[in-house]
């Protein structure tokens, strides 16, 4: 038996809020959008580390998006091209690093400076615009009237919807890569850069997500024995 304490108890709450929050229609999208913003941003991190431009960015209702990105040789594409999938993975481990570490705020502040960004370089489409204010508006709320309480319950529950998708995305691709593999997005865009399949982008896009979900959950439950170092 595990002796949970009050902040692993927090965390099973928000994962399974997470899990039924998903299957909700409105709601449910409106959430998946967490995570789909930290994957088209890593794209456009990506094309700007490696001097590329960034053209724009889309969010949908649907949950999905889009990065639009131009760049100049097959290096920046490569790794644009990876860079969501992965870059969202990484993200949800240190979500779990700062909750862990009592420093769940600073993920509020990471979403509230994103939004702002977006905003101003990247987003155009009206959703992606809406929904980019309305978290701007909410976060900027909560760090101005909300107690450290309802910040870090608000943290929680998205750093545990962002653990959530990230998996369940990088399982989606993988499928999609093995049914219908032109529909593979990203996986699809490194098959034609590599010549290697579909699937194994998919494959390798939810391997890396399983490993970083196992890592996160190592990172509070060492006595698993998920790694040993």
């Amino acid at each position: 038996m595990f002796d949970l304490s009050p902040l692993h108890t927090s965390i099973i709450v928000a994962l399974i809020a997470a899990l039924a929050l998903n299957y909700i229609p409105v709601v449910g999208k409106f959430l998946k959008c967490f995570n789909t913003l930290i994957h088209e941003s890593a794209h456009a991190t990506c094309s700007l580390f490696f001097a590329g431009e960034v053209l724009s960015i889309d969010l949908f209702h649907t949950g999905a998006g889009l990065a639009t990105t131009k760049a100049g040789n097959w290096f920046t594409k490569f790794f644009v091209s990876i860079a969501g999938y992965v870059g969202s993975s990484v993200f949800a481990v240190i979500c779990a690093y700062l909750v862990l570490h009592q420093h769940a705020n600073y993920i509020l502040f990471v979403f509230f400076s994103l939004a702002l960004i977006n905003l101003i370089f990247w987003v155009r489409n009206l959703y992606g615009v809406i929904w980019l204010s309305i978290v701007a508006l909410l976060i900027g709320f909560l760090f101005y009237k909300g107690t450290s309480e309802y910040q870090n319950y608000t943290a929680i529950l998205i750093a545990a919807v962002v653990f959530v998708d990230a998996w369940v995305s990088a399982l989606v691709i993988l499928i999609i890569s093995i049914k219908d593999a032109k529909q593979a997005g990203d996986a699809k865009n490194l098959q034609q850069l590599t010549y290697l399949p579909t699937f194994i982008w998919g494959l390798f896009f939810f391997a890396q997500a399983t490993l970083a979900a196992l890592w996160s959950i190592h990172l509070f439950v060492p006595s698993l024995g998920l790694f040993s170092i």
